[in-house]
């Protein structure tokens, strides 16, 4: 039976980013060391669809939401698997997550992420006064998903300036806010570009977490540093940020040149690329951690050696707390000068 704690409840679950890193996590483990790990049981009735793979709703859920706040996730005796509120398939569902057995109303969580990038890559070009046209964005919405017509992705970005004004943020210039909007357009853009959260919330959520010790130890800098999908959002995330601190700084013309590497390609060494008030370029290399910011984290040999390279355009920013309240630690210059370094792992071969 769960237990009926009003901090640790999957009422709060909100972020599809953790929904996609305990995904992300089992398809590292395998589904089923995925819920031994946990101690978790199969799904009886609800099982989540994403991308080709299908996963056991409150395993994922209940893992979520410790990456959500950086806490331990729920134990199986804290949460419910079924479709009422407050349970594992209705909190997926309304992220917009496919669960088998429940009626989904409005977009998925796809299409919704989808919209929200078009619209925010639009925001900047139009604060940096450069040329675009509404109608390509919505032609290639439709492309991409064809099941919504360019119609109906007009409205949704109607939707989103609603929602942006609600959070009391600037929105785009010929997209009147429309009311009615789906929640879950809230949630994707708050994993974007922050949460306004009274921090007293999540701590009050890492103070309910168990105090007895688990059965299993979790490696938790490398469960972070393993997990692709919280390092693309953490990279996300500083992305609109650097643009938006370029813009708050009337630099709109720098803003429209910030460039997320990685999503391109990696080993570069840094993710970002970036510009200081007065023009110079910067490199940013993101490692984002649910957790604190003491928590460990990797660095590969290649990041340390462009670091040195690139010495004083050189960042490392620390993202913490993500996604519930994040912060930002910033690490200038040579990895080796600002860090402690320990080594971790060896190249190995036969003697």
């Amino acid at each position: 039976m769960a237990h009926d704690s009003p901090a640790r409840s999957l009422n709060r679950l909100t972020s599809p980013t953790a929904v996609k890193a305990a995904i992300a996590e089992c398809d590292q483990l395998g589904r089923d060391a995925f819920r031994r790990l946990y101690h978790f049981k199969p799904a009886r009735a609800y099982a989540l669809h994403f991308s080709d793979g299908v996963y056991d709703s409150k395993a994922i859920a209940a893992v979520a939401f410790g990456y959500q706040f950086g806490t331990e996730p729920l134990a199986w005796d804290e949460c419910s698997g079924g479709k009422v509120k407050g349970n594992a398939a209705w909190a997926l569902d309304r992220l917009g997550f496919r669960v088998i057995g429940v009626k989904h109303v409005g977009w998925w969580i796809e299409e919704a992420e989808a919209a929200v990038d078009a619209y925010l890559e639009m925001l900047a070009l139009h604060q940096a006064g450069l040329p675009f046209k509404k109608k390509d964005y919505h032609s290639k919405l439709h492309s991409q998903r064809p099941t919504r017509t360019a119609k109906a992705y007009e409205w949704k970005l109607q939707n989103v300036s609603a929602v942006l004004q609600e959070m009391g943020r600037e929105w785009l210039p010929g997209y009147a806010p429309a009311p009615g909007f789906q929640t879950l357009l809230r949630y994707v853009l708050e994993d974007r570009i922050g949460r306004d959260v009274d921090s007293s919330e999540a701590e009050a959520i890492r103070a309910e977490s168990p105090s007895k010790p688990r059965l299993v130890k979790i490696d938790w800098a490398l469960r972070d540093a393993e997990n692709r999908e919280l390092g693309k959002a953490g990279e996300r995330y500083v992305f609109e940020q650097e643009r938006q601190a370029l813009k708050d700084g009337k630099r709109p013309d720098l803003a429209a040149k910030v460039k997320w590497e990685a999503s391109e390609a990696d080993g570069q060494g840094y993710d970002i690329s970036s510009f200081d008030l007065d023009g110079k370029s910067i490199h940013i290399e993101v490692k984002t951690t649910a957790r604190g910011e003491a928590t460990p984290f990797f660095v590969s040999s290649n990041e340390v050696r462009v670091s040195s390279r690139l010495n004083e355009s050189y960042r490392l920013y620390r993202v913490y707390n993500f996604p519930a309240s994040p912060e930002i630690a910033v690490y200038r210059g040579a990895l080796e000068k600002c860090l402690v370094l320990n080594p971790a792992s060896y190249r190995a071969q036969r003697k």
